[in-house]
Formats: structure tokens, sequence, C-alpha cells
């Protein structure tokens, strides 16, 4: 991809106004020009409508109306998206400056179905808390990773090509928590080419009322799903969480003994 590739970005919100504009400020203030970003709202009803109109004249498009939850609200940002590269970012979630312009250079000079980063942590006010290091995948297990656990992209810190997600089939909007994982299983099942970029791209924030504090049952229940979805396609002897994260812990210490 020689040119400059257009971003779209989608924000799905619903009733987290105390950090969407400090989303959007990360998504408007990137210092790359080629972005489409779109907000689908939830019809929330805490302020967000507000907060979206104040910057809606930078925006591609946006709608606040009830939906199906997260997945659905995504899969209806990207059902809008004219751009080349693709992502979400939620609604507490934060992009850091730059991120869109290093991930563009990847795009345009190797060959990448996905381009994937580092991130922070932060917490309620914002403070860091930590850090998530990604490291390069390792193509022979990247699908027992996804489908088990052990080891896997965050999604807040990656950008993919529209060509990989319409092949993929998209968002499947029955998820409420494990999404990104079955989207991106079905990237790897289509032969996806991820590409790791040791640089911070986002800091992901942790609250009380965040889905990944509050859903843990729902998260347990659809990676059993996941595992009868795709098991059939991982090696007889890979169909194992715990041996899994066992291989991923490994993998992850192998590289920071080597930095």
């Amino acid at each position: 991809m020689k040119i400059n590739p257009i971003f779209t970005v989608i924000t799905p919100s619903f009733n987290q106004s105390a950090f969407l504009e400090e989303t959007i400020r990360s998504v408007l203030t990137q210092d790359y020009p080629y972005i489409e970003y779109i907000i689908i709202d939830g019809g929330s009803t805490d302020g967000c409508v507000e907060i979206i109109r104040k910057y809606a004249d930078k925006l591609s498009y946006w709608v606040s109306e009830k939906d199906g939850g997260q997945a659905d609200a995504i899969r209806k940002g990207f059902e809008k998206a004219t751009g080349s590269i693709f992502a979400w970012l939620n609604s507490d979630d934060v992009y850091l400056p730059g991120t869109l312009r290093k991930a563009a250079e990847v795009f345009r000079t190797k060959t990448a179905d996905v381009v994937y980063g580092n991130e922070l942590l932060i917490d309620e006010q914002g403070a860091d808390i930590g850090k998530r290091l990604q490291r390069p995948f390792p193509k022979r297990l990247a699908l027992p990773f996804y489908v088990y656990g052990g080891y896997m992209v965050w999604q807040p810190a990656s950008f993919w090509t529209r060509d990989i997600y319409e092949r993929s089939g998209g968002i499947d909007p029955s998820f409420r928590f494990v999404m990104d994982p079955d989207l991106f299983t079905r990237f790897i099942l289509n032969g996806a080419k991820f590409e790791y970029v040791d640089e911070n791209f986002t800091k992901f924030r942790i609250h009380k009322d965040s889905k990944t504090s509050r859903l843990q049952d729902v998260r347990r229940s659809e990676r059993k799903r996941l595992h009868e979805k795709y098991g059939k396609h991982v090696p007889p002897l890979l169909r194992s969480e715990f041996l899994m994260r066992k291989i991923g812990w490994m993998h992850k210490f192998m590289f920071m003994a080597r930095g």
C-alpha cells in the first residue's frame, strides 16, 4: 500500500460521558489528516449526546439511537465506513499522539493485514497504572492462542484492512465481550498477516463501570463459545486453556529476556 490510507475509526458510546470527550479529542487531534471518524451512540441519557454534538462538524457520521449493544454499534459503524483501514476505539480509551501516523507508515511500507502496538493502562482519573507490551505473533500458534487464550493482540492498539475485515465476515453482534477475539480468529483463518510495532498506541482505561470489570461471567461463557466454534481448527494437543496460557507466558518471557 503506497498511498496514505484513510483510517475509519468507530467509537461505540453508551452513558460514559465522564470519558467520551477525551476519547473524541484523542482521535481528532492525531497528526494524520486522513481520518474518517464515526460515533455510534446507543441512546445515552448522561450527556454523551451533548458532547458528540460539540464535535459534530468534525465527525464523518454520528447517531444516537437504541441498538443491540457494543458489537451491534461497531458493526453499524463499519457499515458506514469508506476508509481502507479499520479500527474501533471504545468511549473510555484514548489514542496516544502520533498513533495513526505510525500505523499508516507500516501499512504503506509493509504487506500487512493487521498492524498492532502496545497499550498503556490508566485508571479512572487517567493516571498511568501499567503497560501491556506486545510481541510478534508466532504464526503456528496464533490460532490456538486466540481460541484458548494465552496471548493475543489488544484490540484498542490494533488496525486492520477493510479487505481482511470483509473477507472475514465482520463483527458478530451476538457477542457482548469477545467480539474482538472472534473477529481476529477469523482474520487468522483467512490468512491475515500480523505486523507488530514496538510503539505505545493507546491508553486502556480500567474502572469499576467498564465491561472488563463487570462482565467476567459473560466473558467465560463466550470464551467457551469460541472453543466450540473454532476448536476443530486447532490441533487436538493444543485444545487446552491451561496449556496455551503456559505457552503464552513462555513466549512473552522469551522476548522479554531477549530485550
